[in-house]
């Protein structure tokens, strides 16, 4: 049975303290407020609401979505513009539906989220759980990825490391939903705590496929383009030997339980004698991923921001 042995960094971030109602803060409290109501809804209705709040998001957030357009051009040129238009809409739709997932995640009973969310190959999952080695999980920003860790957490406790809000409401609230389960939050900046956690024996995620810079980074092909990946999957794992499963998650609303975990078999070879090699396989993993529904990736991050010394930047400014 995994367990978690440390205790919950930053504590103090998840106490009452009446700093936290004061008159600057009260919009996010009536935001955070609308949140709890609408979690009360059955999951289309908060689908409905989320997708409806995604379509407004893309018509306004003209930035936004010149991104993700120029995202998909690159990564599939060989789609039509009406196709790629198409994926971008819906990819907002599901942007939309994460603000409203968030608030399930925080609120709901676990049974709900339980009922909600499924494993869909767990005796992979198992394998990893059940061996005597740390298990590291390395995953990708779909947009419905906060509803992974309901599937996740039913099978284990698990560590993740994530960035810590600006605003300590927004990190007081959300935090405390989140620590309702046997989860440990360890901000970004830890990893001296991400790898104790994993020395320890523990379960940890985390989703390296964003552009931090080229600081700790290589260019391994993406769609075909060289693209920066910080190489911590591979470093933390050859630092603690963990085993690594890549996991992701996508919704099917055809399905009872709508949010569906597929995890690999545990990585071969990994980490290797080659970062580059690691890394391509991460990003290669990723790609097959987004693939089965390109939709449901988060296509608004300037994902190739970071470009190899000499080339331009593939971002046009408007």
């Amino acid at each position: 049975m995994r367990t978690l042995h440390a205790d919950q960094e930053r504590p103090e971030d998840y106490e009452w303290r009446w700093s936290l109602f004061a008159p600057k803060h009260w919009p996010i409290w009536i935001w955070f407020g609308f949140l709890w109501v609408v979690t009360r809804f059955p999951i289309q209705f908060v689908r409905l609401l989320g997708e409806s709040v995604g379509v407004l998001f893309y018509n306004v957030a003209r930035g936004r979505r010149r991104i993700a357009e120029r995202n998909l051009e690159l990564c599939f040129p060989d789609l039509s513009k009406v196709e790629r238009d198409r994926i971008c809409r819906d990819s907002f739709k599901g942007m939309g539906c994460t603000l409203f997932e968030c608030g399930l995640v925080w609120w709901s009973r676990p049974e709900r989220l339980y009922s909600l969310t499924q494993v869909e190959n767990v005796e992979v999952f198992r394998k990893g759980i059940d061996s005597d080695k740390p298990l590291l999980l390395v995953s990708m920003h779909n947009t419905c990825l906060e509803m992974s860790y309901a599937a996740v957490v039913k099978q284990t406790p698990f560590n993740v490391i994530y960035r810590i809000q600006d605003n300590p409401v927004f990190e007081f609230l959300s935090g405390r939903g989140r620590l309702r389960f046997p989860v440990r939050l360890i901000g970004r900046k830890n990893i001296r705590a991400f790898l104790t956690s994993l020395h320890n024996n523990e379960v940890a995620l985390m989703v390296p496929d964003q552009d931090l810079g080229k600081r700790g980074a290589v260019f391994v092909p993406f769609f075909g383009i060289p693209t920066a990946w910080v190489t911590s999957a591979a470093d933390v794992a050859k630092r603690t030997g963990a085993i690594v499963q890549f996991f992701s998650v996508r919704r099917d609303w055809s399905q009872k339980k709508p949010y569906i975990v597929t995890l690999s078999e545990p990585l071969d070879n990994f980490p290797s004698d080659s970062r580059e090699q690691d890394m391509a396989l991460i990003s290669s993993l990723t790609q097959q991923a987004i693939e089965l529904d390109p939709s449901q990736y988060l296509w608004a991050h300037r994902r190739f921001k970071s470009r190899p010394n000499g080339e331009p930047s593939l971002y046009l400014k408007k």
